[in-house]
């Protein structure tokens, strides 16, 4: 056949049977983005890091004294946990709210609608 170039064959990796399956566990890149759809922040976080410290990263980007952070299915996280509790995989994305100055965040129990009711009377919802 013409114009058709054949690739020299590669042979095929040893056996690994016997050999103990070593798991890793990477620490996944987690960004952090403002109501208006900005990243504000990212960050490579442990699976034993506490949530808090996320939100400490998040008050400090969005310069606000108070922030909740939600999940992405909607949920708004809470701030006692761990990261590793939260099942967030390498590249998701959490909402960063700023709290302060009357903001508050409401979000349903199983993550079927979030609002946030802004100081101005404002509400953003999903």
């Amino acid at each position: 056949q013409v114009g058709l170039k054949r690739r020299p064959s590669v042979a095929p990796p040893p056996s690994v049977r016997g050999l103990p399956v070593i798991r890793c566990s990477p620490m996944p890149t987690l960004r952090l983005r403002s109501l208006d759809g900005a990243v504000v922040a990212s960050a490579e976080m442990r699976d034993g890091a506490k949530v808090a410290e996320l939100a400490a990263l998040a008050r400090a980007a969005l310069s606000a004294r108070r922030c909740r952070l939600v999940s992405p299915d909607g949920r708004i996280v809470p701030l006692a946990g761990r990261v590793g509790d939260l099942g967030l995989s390498d590249g998701d994305e959490l909402l960063a709210v700023a709290c302060d100055a009357g903001t508050r965040a409401f979000g349903h129990q199983r993550g079927a609608a979030f609002a946030v009711v802004k100081a101005d009377g404002s509400v953003v919802t999903w």
